[in-house]
C-alpha cells in the first residue's frame, strides 16, 4: 500500500509518514509532536487551574510563605525583563492623569497635588482618587480635593471603584 504525502498541523509542512502503521501521522517531526502535546497539556492545566482554584491560591500562598527569597528574586528578574511592559503601563497611566488635570489649576492647587504626592511617599501611603480618574460610571479629575492617602491593601481593595457615598454625591449634585 503507497504511503500519501500528509501535512503537518504545526508547520503546515508535507511530510510522508514514518511508519506504515500509522498512515494517519499528524506531525513532520518530535519537536512538532511536542508543540501538539504541550498545547493539550496547557488547555487541560488552564482548565484544571479554573476549576480548583481554591486549591491553586492555597498551594501559591504557601508557597510564597516558604519561600519568600525565591519569589522576591523571581519578582525582581520578571521585573528587569519586563520593564517596558511597566514602563508602558506607567505612560498611559500618567497620560490619563495629565488629561484629567484640570487647565484651570493654580500654582498653589499644583503644589498642594506634589505635597500630598511626599507625603504619601514619606509615609509609605498611595494616593487615590476619590472618584477614579477611569471608570464606567464617573470619571473624576486630578485635583488636591480629589485625593486621598490610603495603604496599599486599601488601595489595592478599592481599585477604581467609585464608591458613591453621600458627601461625594452631595459635592457632585452642587451647583
Amino acid at each position: 500500500m503507497p504511503l500519501t504525502q500528509n501535512i503537518c498541523v504545526v508547520c503546515t509542512t508535507p511530510f510522508l509518514p514514518t511508519s506504515r502503521f500509522h498512515p494517519n501521522q499528524k506531525c513532520c517531526s518530535k519537536k512538532c509532536r511536542y508543540v501538539v502535546a504541550n498545547k493539550k497539556n496547557s488547555i487541560y492545566k488552564a482548565k484544571w487551574q479554573s476549576e480548583n482554584s481554591g486549591k491553586v491560591d492555597v498551594s501559591r500562598n504557601k508557597y510564597v510563605e516558604n519561600n519568600p527569597e525565591k519569589v522576591r528574586i523571581a519578582k525582581h528578574s520578571w521585573y528587569s525583563e519586563n520593564k517596558s511592559y511597566y514602563t508602558e503601563r506607567a505612560s498611559v497611566r500618567n497620560g490619563y492623569r495629565a488629561k484629567a488635570k484640570p487647565k484651570w489649576l493654580n500654582e498653589l492647587d499644583k503644589l498642594w497635588i506634589a505635597e500630598i504626592y511626599d507625603l504619601a511617599r514619606r509615609t509609605n501611603r498611595q494616593v487615590d482618587h476619590i472618584i477614579p480618574v477611569r471608570n464606567k460610571i464617573v470619571c473624576g479629575l486630578h485635583v488636591p480635593w480629589n485625593l486621598q492617602l490610603l495603604t496599599k491593601e486599601e488601595n489595592t481593595r478599592k481599585s477604581n471603584r467609585f464608591y458613591q457615598d453621600e458627601d461625594v454625591v452631595a459635592i457632585l449634585t452642587r451647583s
